[in-house]
């Protein structure tokens, strides 16, 4: 077999000059944990610790992005574009790309190695194991970084003890035995995160400007999505639905984007600003990006927190402004852009058609929206309006003008696409889980349980107590007493479509007239999740991964190739004809 090279505690044990383990973890900060006797039993230990971890998932954010889009169909390179980026969106990744180096995870698995052995879980704090909440959270990140490996290599060094000694790496990176294929990392993760799927988040107030309720994964989450790579698709449900639960996640109708008549709003969506007028009496408001304002919504459920302070350890910026706007090294790709403009399940489905700009008209020619889908365009991306020849003191300030001099983007051409998701709001952040998303994964697991209609209500309807009764929205022969009961808690009433997010509540997709049995049924809903997923999390790092698990299910549908070649078209035939191994990046150090 060949042998897999661990490298990383070269660099983070010499960082330190080798010395204790309580040293080896502090890097840059004597405050990023307290340990006595190497035993982590005190509240300062549980919130420096786990912080700790926090700051050295920051090394893995931007890289999780870009992994997920740049090599998927959604996002493109520009013509400023290094090698790393343009490797990466062609699909000819070399083995000394700094985004394939796999130094990162593992020094973020060998922090939480040392955390769940250290972590002291019998201290009794109110009648609680206090430190049992850290030690699953820990577990969790664990998990997370290793399904990041397994999705991206096919392959890991799999080892639970800390290493300590560059004797123990040299070890460990000689033991073929610990080099775990995919489905393997897998079956370890699904018996390490069982025991603790229950166990509740600790709550320690903000960590900076982050709220404690968006900084820790989801035991049932991450559960739900190994459940879903494996095919065991009741258990993914199960899963995904506990994780909707716990986090009280609602696909609300306060986020979306529709068109409204201008009497509608008065004074409310006038001061917000977050609306576009299209003639006298309507307008566009696009409400559903600010389910992304973390102050102001419950969707995103966890994520990577991007905090300026090394009062827990050594912090790293995002660089995602970086790459879209200030040195604009990649877009918006045209395969996204028509996605957007001309959906076409939708299309094929509703009286409606597009113009050459993307609006879309009704039967009779009239418009009736200015872009196809509106999470797309102007809310996910814009078209550039001004750039460094027409910009004036009229229009910006001039603290605002000597920020754009320094812009890459505002050198572009008027009506150049960029992806504005990024950098919105002052906390810079990358999504790991999201409610709507929980929801899209269930849809994906209970479809290809045999219930396509229930699959789609998740996009038309919302799931909840008006939807699961009705016969019009779902085969009644799909339910039982269970899943009506689920699905009528009160907590999901204000439940609502995705696809109705992006265009208003009077757009659905329908079911092909000439679906001849269940299981047209359900790969045709497969088909148009897929492309759901797509407009609903565009830019966040799932886009790749997803592409490549819905062809995992059913590989003669093969979507990675589809999508890559609407991306590529001229490689076709290279896209079509990879297998499910041949879409792995080069492991580096592998000999």
């Amino acid at each position: 077999m060949k042998r897999l090279s661990i490298y990383f505690l070269t660099i983070s044990v010499l960082a330190v000059g080798l010395v204790s383990c309580e040293k080896m973890l502090s890097v840059s900060s004597d405050r990023y944990l307290y340990a006595k006797d190497n035993k982590l039993d005190s509240p300062n230990d549980s919130l420096y610790s786990v912080a700790g971890i926090l700051s050295k998932l920051q090394l893995l954010g931007d890289r999780y992005v870009m992994l997920g889009e740049l090599r998927a169909d959604m996002m493109d390179v520009t013509h400023n574009a290094t090698d790393e980026f343009r490797e990466l969106s062609s699909l000819n990744v070399s083995a000394d790309n700094p985004f394939v180096d796999v130094n990162d995870y593992y020094v973020v698995i060998n922090h939480c190695n040392y955390l769940i052995q250290n972590m002291d879980t019998s201290v009794m704090v109110g009648g609680e194991r206090y430190m049992k909440r850290e030690y699953a959270i820990a577990k969790a990140v664990r998990a997370w970084t290793y399904l990041q490996l397994a999705l991206n290599y096919g392959k890991a060094v799999y080892f639970e003890d800390p290493v300590l000694t560059i004797v123990q790496n040299e070890k460990i990176s000689r033991d073929a035995s610990l080099v775990k294929t995919r489905e393997e990392i897998f079956d370890l993760l699904i018996a390490d995160l069982l025991p603790i799927q229950d166990v509740n988040k600790p709550v320690y107030g903000d960590l900076s400007i982050f709220s404690n309720k968006n900084l820790f994964l989801s035991v049932h989450y991450l559960l739900g999505e190994l459940y879903l790579w494996k095919n065991m698709y009741p258990e993914a449900a199960a899963q995904y639905y506990a994780y909707i639960v716990n986090e009280n996640q609602v696909v609300s109708n306060l986020y979306r984007c529709q068109q409204q008549l201008l009497t509608d709003f008065e004074g409310r969506v006038r001061a917000s600003g977050d609306y576009t007028i299209t003639d006298e009496n309507a307008i566009i408001t696009y409400e559903w990006m600010r389910q992304f304002v973390l102050s102001a919504s419950n969707e995103v459920s966890s994520l990577i927190p991007y905090y300026y302070t090394n009062a827990f350890g050594e912090f790293y910026a995002s660089q995602l402004v970086n790459y879209t706007k200030n040195r604009y090294l990649v877009a918006p790709s045209q395969r996204a852009i028509d996605l957007y403009a001309g959906k076409p399940f939708l299309q094929a489905q509703a009286n409606i058609s597009y113009d050459a700009d993307g609006s879309i008209l009704s039967a009779d020619g009239s418009m009736v929206s200015t872009t196809g889908d509106l999470r797309g365009y102007p809310a996910m991306f814009k078209r550039l309006t001004s750039n460094l020849e027409n910009m004036s003191a009229a229009d910006y300030t001039d603290q605002e003008l000597e920020r754009m001099q320094y812009m890459d983007l505002y050198k572009e051409e008027l009506g150049t696409y960029y992806i504005d998701f990024y950098g919105r709001s002052a906390q810079d952040y990358v999504i790991l889980q999201r409610g709507t998303l929980g929801y899209l994964r269930y849809a994906e697991a209970v479809n290809r349980m045999g219930k396509p209609s229930l699959a789609m209500a998740v996009l038309n309807n919302g799931l909840k107590s008006t939807t699961v009764n009705d016969s019009l929205y779902i085969n009644q022969n799909e339910l039982d007493s269970t899943l009506r009961a689920q699905w009528s808690l009160a907590q999901f009433s204000r439940n609502i479509g995705t696809v109705c997010r992006g265009e208003g509540l009077s757009q659905r997709v329908l079911f092909l007239t000439d679906l001849e049995n269940l299981q047209d049924s359900i790969n045709y809903v497969e088909s148009v999740l897929i492309e759901e997923m797509g407009l609903e999390t565009a830019f966040q790092g799932n886009r790749f991964h997803d592409l490549m698990r819905m062809t995992h299910h059913r590989p003669e549908a093969n979507y990675i190739g589809e999508a890559l070649s609407a991306k590529f078209p001229a490689r076709r035939s290279e896209f079509m004809a990879k297998g499910e191994g041949d879409w792995y990046l080069p492991y580096p150090g592998e000999e």
